[in-house]
């Protein structure tokens, strides 16, 4: 950190112009529409360029991470809890540290002077916040763990994975929805091409690259929402840490699976939901006390799936679930009957696919768990999809190699601000080029075109919009908004194009081809909220 914050107004005011009314940088705030990276190179690499294009993001980040953990655990504590993360790391997951120390070199380049461990506390801090544990450090670090657990971790998450048969074409889904701590609601979706191992497709937080799903080109696609320790457990290597190793080097459940039973758990590990190109689905629930494997029908589901939500639900479960958090675990229970019934009658009428899914997770209706009755339209009460909290929505289609990314929870009605609660649809290729192509005519052809032919439909056939002007005005600047975005995407791919067809840098062809990512992302936002909120005038 600068002790001299005018020294740092001075470093990187060519990141926002130099205008700026304090000492201090400039106020970072979500937009609610995810930035798109593509990324190539080796794992050094490749986080420098991430680091290089979030720079001024990431250090306004630290300093929220840092205020907070200073507040809360003092800054020898939180020194010491992030360098047993780094030593735990290196021991079971060494090019992450290749990661770390690329986003660094990136930022440094950029003006920015941050530390290893500060990007370690960009990737672990849920952990060491919400969930920090008062056993022992490794033998091997020491120093003594003299601070307090935790006792306020309620995060929220719910994932569900179905298999092939289960699903109306015949395609295996696997996703989350996740609470992502308050100071950390902005996301970026990348795309990476690493010199080893599988291509892969990631939607982290500013910093922290990989969280709680991906997919690679093995065709592994999978998701984990949290799941607590007992206080008193021992340190472990954190789950942010995890998600970096299961995408890049797993390829199968299987794999992943003897990975996760060898590693050592703490602070929010949990429930990891996983496929493959066997299209079967099943369920990891582990903490430094439980590990088991979960199949459909295991914890009550009625078909081919698997939810998960924030308690053990499988068999002898229960006993690990810990009762100091009963009450946050009975929502939990309610969570998880709400998803399995949405998925049970969505299997038994051969209706699941992306979009019905879309519908669970904007749905304000829940299932009592105790009760076995429906609550309808229970928004607030933390017990059915759609929450507040939900800060990311993720789902993967490994069949097809697509990912759908959304910002927000399900209605886009809340966190961050700006949300659409609309997926970006993303496909995996070996070229990035390719994915843009593809991007832009589904994009265009079928999202835009869906959305204009959708207005005038509607606008010819309902009085009530005819005498909205107000309404009117504001389709149809979401419209203009839609192709905008599409044209700037057609700019900036063609720019793309040239420079690496004229024998351009690397690092311009992939600045340029993630922008026109970036842009088309954001045409599909607009034409999908469009399209949704003009169902209220069909309906």
């Amino acid at each position: 950190m600068y002790e001299n914050m005018k020294e740092l107004r001075e470093k990187v005011a060519h990141l926002y112009g130099g205008e700026n009314e304090t000492i201090a940088p400039p106020v970072q705030t979500t937009k609610g529409i995810p930035q798109i990276l593509v990324l190539r190179g080796n794992n050094h690499e490749m986080g420098r360029q991430y680091g290089e294009k979030l720079a001024f993001k990431i250090h306004a980040l630290i300093t929220v991470l840092k205020a907070a953990l200073y507040q809360t655990n003092g800054e020898e504590t939180a020194t010491k809890d992030l360098k047993t993360q780094a030593f735990m790391a290196d021991k079971y997951d060494p090019t992450f540290r290749e990661w770390c120390e690329g986003i660094v070199e990136g930022c440094v380049n950029k003006g920015v002077e941050i530390t290893y461990l500060d990007v370690i506390m960009m990737a672990v801090y849920p952990s060491v916040r919400w969930a920090r544990a008062e056993g022992p450090y490794p033998e091997e670090l020491g120093f003594d763990n003299d601070a307090p657990a935790c006792d306020t971790p309620k995060t929220y998450c719910n994932g569900l994975a179905v298999a092939a048969d289960a699903t109306k074409d015949g395609k295996p889904l696997v996703g989350v929805s996740g609470s992502g701590s308050d100071e950390t609601p902005d996301r970026v979706i990348i795309i990476a091409y690493p010199e080893e191992g599988p291509n892969y497709v990631a939607f982290g937080t500013i910093g922290k690259p990989h969280c709680q799903t991906g997919l690679n080109s093995y065709g592994f696609g999978w998701a984990m929402t949290m799941q607590f320790n007992r206080p008193d457990c021992d340190w472990g290597i954190d789950t942010n840490i995890i998600y970096h190793h299961l995408v890049q080097c797993c390829k199968t459940k299987e794999e992943a699976i003897e990975w996760l039973r060898e590693v050592p758990k703490f602070g929010a590990v949990g429930n990891y939901l996983m496929t493959d190109k066997s299209g079967e689905v099943c369920v990891v629930e582990s903490n430094c006390d439980h590990f088991n494997i979960r199949y459909p029908g295991d914890a009550g589901e009625r078909g081919n799936y698997v939810v998960v939500t924030n308690h053990f639900a499988g068999k002898d479960g229960d006993k690990y679930n810990l009762p100091v958090w009963e009450e946050y675990i009975d929502e939990s229970r309610d969570r998880f009957a709400t998803i399995s019934e949405f998925l049970a009658l969505g299997v038994e009428n051969n209706e699941v696919d992306i979009d019905y899914i879309h519908k669970i997770i904007r749905s304000d209706d829940r299932f009592d768990a105790k009760t076995k009755e429906w609550r309808y339209n229970d928004a607030g009460s933390r017990r059915g999809y759609n929450l507040t909290e939900y800060t990311h929505q993720a789902f993967i289609s490994p069949a097809d190699m697509t990912a759908y990314f959304m910002q927000g929870n399900g209605s886009g009605t809340g966190v961050p601000a700006g949300s659409m609660g609309e997926f970006v649809k993303l496909p995996l290729m070996d070229d990035p080029n390719d994915i843009c192509e593809a991007m832009k005519m589904e994009t265009f052809f079928v999202f835009y075109y869906r959305a204009r032919d959708t207005y005038r439909r509607v606008l010819n056939a309902s009085e009530v919009l005819q005498k909205d002007f107000a309404s009117q005005v504001a389709f149809e600047s979401m419209l203009d908004n839609a192709y905008t975005a599409y044209e700037k995407a057609v700019n900036r791919s063609s720019y793309a194009y040239m420079s690496k067809y004229e024998g351009g840098s690397e690092e311009e062809y992939l600045s340029l081809i993630s922008e026109a990512l970036s842009y088309l992302a954001e045409s599909q936002l607009y034409s999908k909220r469009m399209v949704t909120q003009l169902e209220y005038y069909e309906n």
